[in-house]
């Protein structure tokens, strides 16, 4: 594929379908329309975990082949999941801060939201995320970049799991998943599956930007 533009317009019709569906989102009795945000955030992570599978599947493919087009992938995923990833975790504080009930409570604001063991474990991975763009400016190898980015999806998904089990602190379960409403619900996973769309047309886009003749041959 050597055309961008279809993939990358692809991309971003998923991501406007996705805001439009968060802007339609019923309010509710409690939060009213402020439980949009962290409904959002959460349709976002969902597809943000399952883009982390073909993002190590492609690493391990260039691992054992070392297929160029392989890492034309691998380089896409790395960009678009990290992206998504920092974008999700900026939505969560944002979230975190604006439903959350802090009322009575001693403690500063910050120090119980760095209590809960998800918005750790999102910080961390979203730090070690923006190192990999990093990498390539102080590893040459590819294959060396491509063990260590796999290796940075084992431990996202071993760091989320270990968050899942520590305790829940002050995050809340989830609203989509306990509710009977089936409109709560088929709007969530139409925002999952707008952002899923937005994150294969991204990555689609960018993968035929770098086998463009015209690109540059070394793909960071």
């Amino acid at each position: 594929m050597k055309n961008w533009k279809l993939p990358a317009c692809v991309g971003l019709l998923g991501l406007i379908a996705a805001v439009t569906c968060a802007l339609n989102y019923p309010a509710v009795e409690s939060l009213g329309a402020k439980v949009r945000l962290p409904v959002f955030h959460g349709a976002l992570t969902w597809a943000n975990l399952m883009v982390f599978v073909p993002f190590g599947i492609m690493a391990l493919v260039y691992l054992f082949k070392g297929n160029e087009q392989a890492y034309h992938w691998v380089s896409a995923l790395r960009i678009v999941t990290v992206s998504m990833w920092i974008v999700g975790t900026v939505l969560g504080f944002l979230a975190a801060m604006n439903t959350w009930d802090f009322t009575g409570s001693q403690t500063p604001m910050m120090q119980l939201l760095m209590s809960d063991p998800r918005l750790v474990a999102q910080i961390v991975i979203g730090l070690c995320g923006i190192a990999l763009f990093v990498l390539p400016l102080i590893v040459e190898s590819k294959k060396v970049r491509a063990l260590v980015e796999f290796i940075f999806v084992f431990g996202t998904g071993a760091g989320l799991s270990w968050a899942m089990t520590a305790g829940k602190a002050l995050h809340p379960d989830s609203p989509v998943l306990n509710s009977s409403d089936f409109i709560i619900k088929a709007l969530f996973f139409a925002m999952v599956i707008s952002n899923l769309v937005m994150a294969a047309g991204f990555s689609s886009a960018l993968v035929a930007a770098r086998s463009n003749p015209l690109a540059t041959k070394e793909s960071r």
